[in-house]
Parts: C-alpha cells; structure tokens; sequence
C-alpha cells in the first residue's frame, strides 16, 4: 500500500515540474523526508540532453513488512506516453528470517518477461548459490534456466553462472561467466576479472577487467535486508550493492578480434551526505556512452 502511494505521488511530480525544475520539487521531497532513517523510500534518476531542460527519467521506490523488510521494488521510467512501471520485483521471506529466499521479477516492456528466483545461503548468511528460472517473451519466447555459485576465501570471491537458454525443443543456447573478485577489509569488491563464454566447448565471447574505488560512508543499499540477493559483482554504473558507496570504476573490456573498449565512470567529489552519513545525492555527473548531457541521482529516507 505504501509504494502504491509513493508511485501516485511520484506521477504527481509531473504536473509539478511545469513550473519547477525536478530537483527543486525532489529535493523538497527529500528534505521532508526522515534525516534519522537509513531506510531508502526513493531514488530519482534525473537527465538531460544536449539543449534540453533537466527531466525526471527514472524513479525507484522501495516497499517494507512491519520487520522492517523489504518486500517490492517498483522501478518507473519516463516514457512517450507518460509514466509506466518498468520493472517490479518482490521478495519474500520464510517466517521471521531477514534473508530472502526468493524473489520474483516482472520486466515490463512490449512484451512481458520475468523470472524467480531461489537464494541458498551459508550459516554466516553469505549466498553461495542461485536457481533462477527466467521466462522471456520479448521477441522470440525462450526459457532460461540460470544456476550460479559462489566461494570466499579471505579478501576474495569467485562466482559462476551457467545458463542453458530453451529458445524452441530444436534450439538450446549455452552461456558462462565466470567472476574472480578481489575484496577490500570492509568487504567491497576492488577488482574482479570476468570471463564470459557460449556454446558447448565455451567458446569465449569477451573478458572485462574492473577496478573500483569506493568513499568511507555506509551505502545505503547494504543496510536492507534484501542487500544478501542483489549483484555481488558490480552490474552497472548505478547498481553498485557494495558496503560503501563507489567514486571510481575503470572497466577495460576484451574481445577477441577488436581492440579494447575502456569505460571509466568517475564520482568522485559529487556525493553529498545527510545526517547519518548516508549519501543524499550524487550531483549531476556525465555517463560514459550516453545521450545524458548530466545524470543526477536523489536519495529519499524514510522509517518503515
């Protein structure tokens, strides 16, 4: 009930902003918002493109249990047509439990996909393994069977995801990627190494190296409980699930047959913090490989 009214009340900005910028109308939101929690409410993605005015693209809203779990994740982009939901997932728990043992995902898009997923953990309540059925409807309908394990040996953390793609009975896709990280004292990746290969004989299809640089403030996604089931290995320049909060990666990308691709993304200096030590926004920064003229990103609080 709570996201269902924060995604009314996020629609609402819309009509707001024809007079406001969106940082004006999001940072009074934040600033509303409660300074003593650590618990995220919201996230805005704010744009903009060459010769345009800053726009509202995306807005991530964040649902809780009365344990203070939390239990929907509803990602909203900006569209053609207006506002829509681009990705919902939920999570659900066993009893009192603090860890997820599933959670389920819906993409929408011209066509619907999803996909469950199972978590396993270790007594100290480390994942070591993942069964993830994915069901994709986008274009030609297939059905992905995804199994990935992880180890931990001091300051270190391997990963191996093995996927066997169903297309049709006459068509079977295989893929592997396989993660060995390098891990500071507080637990946050400083380097990984992934190999990412097709096919029956694991044909290698390219190799990334990455090295990231992280600030001394907690990060905000660590402290929920739905931290022990997101990408432990970086995904992307926004989903960085790390015990504190990332200022620089370098990503230098391998495949055979061309030469290297660099992608660098740089934080640093942009993060400011509110009265917890929480990050509060990350002032507009340029992403690599995007229409963006700048991308600002607003963190909102609340208690659950």
């Amino acid at each position: 009930m709570r996201t269902s009214c924060a995604l009314l009340a996020v629609i609402s900005l819309g009509f707001v902003f024809a007079s406001c910028t969106p940082e004006d109308v999001i940072e009074q939101r934040a600033s509303q918002s409660g300074h003593d929690s650590t618990y995220l409410s919201e996230i805005y993605e704010i744009d903009s493109v060459p010769g345009g005015i800053p726009y509202l693209g995306a807005v991530h809203l964040y649902g809780y249990d009365n344990l203070k779990r939390v239990t929907t994740l509803i990602d909203s982009a900006q569209s053609q047509t207006g506002w829509r939901i681009r990705e919902e997932r939920h999570f659900f728990y066993q009893g009192t439990d603090t860890l997820p043992y599933r959670s389920s995902e819906i993409f929408h898009s011209i066509d619907v996909s999803s996909y469950d997923a199972y978590y396993f953990y270790n007594a100290g309540g480390r994942r070591i393994r993942d069964s993830i059925l994915i069901y994709d409807e986008s274009g030609v309908s297939s059905t992905k069977l995804r199994r990935v394990s992880y180890s931990y040996s001091p300051g270190k953390m391997i990963d191996s995801s093995f996927d066997i793609a169903i297309l049709n009975p006459q068509y079977v896709s295989l893929s592997n990627v396989h993660d060995s990280a390098v891990l500071d004292n507080n637990g946050n990746v400083v380097y990984n190494f992934r190999s990412v290969y097709y096919g029956v004989i694991n044909t290698l299809n390219y190799q990334q190296e990455s090295i990231l640089n992280y600030d001394n403030h907690p990060n905000p996604f660590a402290h929920l409980s739905n931290y022990q089931c997101q990408d432990l290995i970086p995904a992307d320049y926004f989903h960085f699930h790390q015990e504190n909060n990332l200022l620089h990666i370098h990503n230098i990308a391998y495949r055979p047959g061309f030469p290297p691709t660099v992608y660098d993304l740089d934080y640093t200096g942009h993060y400011s913090y509110n009265t917890m030590n929480y990050p509060s926004q990350i002032s507009p920064t340029f992403l690599p490989n995007s229409n963006s003229l700048f991308h600002k990103i607003i963190f909102v609080y609340r208690s659950p």
